[in-house]
């Protein structure tokens, strides 16, 4: 493998340039347009990273132009693990910690914040309200001991899932080779790198450009759409349209008979995405969802889901008890984002016990891994000490915030659980579908079967730290860090490039980006103020605010008391115990679990993913059939990579636009 030295003084630059400038320039962007128009972490589900991709595009391409000066697939791939490290910065909603914490101080529940959060999470409330308006000079003083202490837990987490990265390094990208589909977006412009120049013009890089343009030219089309009024709506997109790309259906229409599709998937990116997934995960995410719209029929025959067909679209999965997801018998949302999630969970660590051995056994110098540890970024013991040290720093650190032993335990234990299966399924399909935002606190129904009357503060940090940074998304930064390095030693293994030295870069860039996130932030509000910012969404309040006594009781998804929905759990972990069982024994056997969660998922429900994964599964199946893996390869992938890619560079394009428009409107 060839060595190759870690350009350090332009990634510095590029991780501090970056980490100031992503979360700003989200905020300063509207908020309908900053999701799909933003630099950093876009759309809510596929979890595309534009800057990554334009970076790349721009260091690939434009030199190709001039031809003087090329870059080295290990270059790229370093740039690649840095942009990545600080892209969830951007993702300006209620998981990115800090700021709505520091809402809590200036919003509705400001007058008894600070009793039930510890004092050191945000500063008091009179100094948190001038975040509001701004034109003050910033009192470092007062904000420091927030600054330093979410800086600490962020960096504990990237410690933490940098170390277990490191021990699945091999088991993912040699032994399994994940598809990595977010990753092979990338590669497939660092390809481009590495041809001979009698290659430059193959059809390969013909059909990675047509995709481009297409997705350029799609995307333009949707930014003039969504932010000139003036702009002819050709695509539809103003009427009875979620922001992420679905149509939603009336009850008046026809389709709403069909109690559980709430809306038409719109977004081609969702099909190009898509695209790139194995064949058999699709085919069950399309099957698996057609299953249980019958089994949600049949259910309101015999009396239950009387309230769905008055339900508009989104209602079905929004609307309390009686949607899809929440309402008796099946509860989806708790057999699937509860149940199923810990049968694959605990499926997946019976199945790789022997993995885990072997890494055990080379963390203490002994065993037939040794060998092989050498071309590993870290030791195992080195992994196993910074995977280990970690979590119990955060044990002490949570408890400092006020939990207990116990309760400190369970949010590091839910995190590692939910982060872990988000993150692997990201790697499988590029798609966020496990989502743990209101079920995961049901480990701490033990402990709290209902709320305690008035709050403590232990119940609240421990609620708020589950479902929000430790269960909900990669994107509230705890388990960013576990996709930036599972994704850099993906592009690694792709280019050749010495894991180690991905490593340090991706450890670099997650330690230091959560301190230059909160300074840009504070610097953003303290000029201009946080009313002014027209992307700040859900940072105008903070998680008392919003997430009270009665929402924790009412889940995950419960319509009968904090355990009634044991069973719906039980039946999917079996459910999940099954499939893995089966598709593992059985070569034939068509059905997975993964395809089975994607498919019933809330995530899926809310997005209708369904529909544009059976949309890839025809264009792959006919792919394949016409042209086999030589035509996938050759025409099939590069397009698909290159719409992505189009859209990522008009992403950069229309949030410097606006940024430009904040300053100077028009």
């Amino acid at each position: 493998m060839k060595v190759e030295r870690i350009p350090w003084i332009p990634l510095v630059i590029l991780t501090v340039v970056l980490g100031l400038l992503t979360p700003m320039s989200a905020l300063m962007v509207p908020r309908a347009a900053s999701f799909w128009y933003n630099i950093g972490l876009s759309t809510c589900t596929e979890y595309l990273m534009p800057m990554s991709y334009a970076l790349l595009f721009f260091l690939v391409f434009l030199p190709r132009i001039g031809k003087k000066l090329k870059f080295s697939p290990s270059t790229l791939t370093y740039v690649y693990a840095c942009v990545v490290s600080v892209a969830y910065t951007s993702y300006t909603d209620e998981v990115f910690i800090p700021p709505t914490w520091w809402a809590n101080r200036y919003g509705p529940s400001s007058s008894i914040s600070m009793q039930l959060q510890p004092w050191f999470f945000a500063p008091r409330p009179e100094i948190a309200k001038q975040l509001l308006a701004g034109g003050v000079p910033i009192p470092w003083g007062e904000w420091l001991p927030s600054i330093l202490w979410w800086w600490l837990v962020y960096s504990l987490w990237a410690f933490f899932f940098v170390g277990l990265a490191s021990i699945l390094r091999r088991q993912w990208v040699e032994t399994e080779k994940l598809p990595y589909p977010l990753v092979t977006v990338a590669n497939e412009i660092v390809r481009v790198a590495g041809r001979e120049k009698a290659d430059e013009k193959s059809r390969t890089v013909k059909w990675l450009l047509l995709g481009v343009l297409l997705g350029l030219a799609f995307f333009a089309v949707l930014f003039m759409i969504l932010v000139f009024p003036w702009f002819p709506d050709v695509f539809g997109w103003r009427v009875n349209m979620c922001g992420f790309g679905a149509a939603w259906i009336p009850s008046s229409s026809p389709l709403a008979s069909i109690l559980a599709l709430g809306k038409i998937e719109k977004m081609p990116l969702y099909v190009a995405g898509l695209y790139l997934v194995p064949l058999s995960i699709l085919f069950n995410a399309w099957f698996w969802w057609m299953v249980m719209a019958a089994l949600v029929q049949i259910a309101y025959a015999m009396g239950y889901y009387t309230s769905l067909p008055t339900m508009n679209g989104c209602g079905k999965e929004w609307c309390g008890d009686q949607s899809v997801t929440m309402a008796q018998p099946f509860i989806w949302g708790v057999f699937a984002n509860l149940g199923v999630i810990i049968g694959i969970f605990i499926s997946y660590w019976i199945m790789n016990r022997g993995y885990v051995a072997d890494t055990i056994r080379a963390a203490l110098r002994k065993g037939r891994l040794l060998e092989a540890e050498k071309n590993e970024a870290v030791s195992y013991r080195t992994a196993y000490a910074m995977l280990l040290g970690a979590a119990v720093m955060l044990v002490v650190a949570f408890m400092f915030a006020g939990l207990g032993p116990a309760t400190a335990l369970i949010v590091v234990f839910v995190t590692f659980l939910f982060q872990f299966m988000q993150v692997y399924f990201l790697n499988l399909l590029g798609f966020l579908v496990p989502a743990g935002f209101e079920t995961a606190n049901a480990f701490l129904k033990p402990i709290w079967p209902y709320g305690p009357v008035p709050p403590t503060m232990e119940w609240t940090v421990a609620q708020d730290f589950t479902v929000q940074p430790g269960a909900n998304s990669p994107g509230g930064g705890w388990g960013f860090p576990f996709l930036a390095m599972t994704s850099g030693f993906a592009m690694a293994g792709f280019t050749g490039t010495k894991p180690g030295n991905v490593l340090k870069v991706v450890l670099f860039a997650a330690v230091l980006t959560p301190l230059l996130a909160q300074i840009s932030i504070l610097w953003g509000d303290y000029t201009f103020g946080s009313t002014k910012l027209p992307g700040y969404g859900s940072f105008g309040s903070g998680p008392i605010d919003r997430l009270t006594s009665g929402w924790y009781d009412s889940n995950p998804m419960s319509t009968g008391g904090p355990f009634m929905w044991w069973p719906q759990a039980l039946a999917g972990a079996i459910a999940a115990f099954v499939l893995y069982y089966l598709h593992s024994r059985f070569i034939w056997f068509p059905f997975e679990p993964i395809g089975f969660l994607m498919g019933i998922s809330w995530t899926n429900i809310l997005y209708e993913l369904w529909q544009p994964a059976l949309m890839a599964w025809v264009i792959k199946t006919v792919t394949l059939r016409i042209g086999g893996s030589k035509m996938y390869d050759s025409l099939g992938r590069p397009i698909a990579a290159g719409f992505i890619i189009g859209y990522a560079l008009m992403a950069v394009i229309g949030a410097t636009i606006g940024v430009v428009r904040f300053f100077i409107p028009f």
